[in-house]
């Protein structure tokens, strides 16, 4: 007969090694706390940080933002906060600031008086500030174009600036060599041609539609009100504004959606386009240059597809649907157009 007084069951010597490390695990631990120290700081070992870092790093690769769009709204709040080698820039309503986002552009256009020379520094400054805050974003593939008109709506100075090429600091020489385009009025290069500056550099700097910038020397005749160059597109800059201009009617309808309605009466040079009229009304719009022409995706806030996948913006003149993009279709004097939001 076999002697099984010494035998211990495979499951019994288990346990008893566990108990004996989870003893010894203990007595470790309370000798560690007696001194003051800490059991578990070697989980905040290099080994361990360098591990959670890279995993911190691939989430937040995977968990990054689609490309953003600036809407009319946000550079309009951004206008009002601007700031640039320290100093405050911001752009005062009484400077009648008017906005147009169009593709990956962005189109700012103030009214200066005073100076010359200080209106040209401003002007660049608030350029790159404007850049720099799109590029703070994400959006360094969107351009700025600033125009500067003076108090009777001639334009003093049209810079160009891609938001990829913004500075936080610079003189005016330095500014308007960061830019891609720009041009100076007669009056303004004559203030600042002692800084060493060119009149104009690059390609002619252009409106939304494609159209170069109108440039018009200050008429002599003092009290002269001019609109803005943004709400004058594809004009004949140099006419006579006391002839061929034309009055029409602009009618902005978001009821099918609780929007409302609203009316106005604009004034505009005479082959004025049904985009130029809605630009002139100065609401907020945000459009986009298409193979089409400029499509209109947003007006005074309601965008296209807030409301269903084929809710967006149409419009007639004189009660009939065009069969063009709104900046192809020229307007006469008299004629009625109507914007309307559509879900369907």
């Amino acid at each position: 007969m076999s002697d099984n007084r010494f035998h211990i069951a495979p499951a019994r010597l288990i346990v008893a090694v566990a108990a004996a490390a989870l003893i010894a695990v203990c007595a470790w631990c309370a000798g560690i706390y007696a001194t003051g120290g800490d059991p578990l700081a070697f989980l905040s070992s290099e080994l361990f940080n360098t591990v959670a870092d890279d995993q911190g790093s691939a989430y937040d690769a995977d968990s990054a933002p689609e490309s953003w769009e600036p809407s009319v709204e946000d550079i309009e709040a951004a206008l009002r906060d601007l700031e640039f080698g320290g100093g405050d820039v911001s752009v005062d309503d009484d400077e009648e600031p008017a906005v147009v986002v169009s593709g990956d552009g962005v189109w700012v256009e103030t009214k200066l008086s005073g100076d010359l020379s200080e209106a040209a520094e401003i002007s660049a400054c608030r350029t790159a500030a404007l850049a720099g805050w799109l590029a703070d974003r994400g959006a360094e593939e969107y351009r700025v174009t600033w125009i500067a008109e003076d108090s009777a709506g001639s334009v003093l100075a049209a810079l160009c600036l891609d938001a990829s090429a913004a500075s936080t600091d610079g003189t005016l020489p330095e500014l308007l060599a960061a830019c891609s385009a720009y041009r100076l009025s007669d009056a303004c290069y004559e203030a600042v041609s002692g800084l060493g500056v060119d009149q104009s550099s690059g390609e002619a700097p252009i409106l939304p539609d494609g159209s170069e910038i109108p440039f018009r020397e200050a008429s002599s005749a003092g009290g002269s009100s001019a609109s803005s160059v943004l709400t004058e597109q594809g004009s004949d800059a140099g006419q006579d504004a006391s002839d061929g201009l034309i009055t029409v009617s602009v009618t902005i309808d978001g009821s099918s959606v609780g929007a409302g309605s609203s009316s106005a009466s604009v004034s505009l040079a005479a082959g004025a386009t049904v985009y130029e009229a809605l630009l002139a009304t100065g609401v907020s719009v945000n459009a986009q240059s298409t193979a089409y022409g400029i499509y209109v995706s947003a007006i005074a806030g309601l965008a296209e597809k807030e409301h269903g996948d084929m809710s967006g913006w149409v419009f007639t003149v004189n009660g009939s649907t065009i069969n063009k993009s709104a900046s192809d279709y020229s307007l006469s004097d008299g004629d009625q157009v109507r914007w309307s939001y559509v879900v369907s």
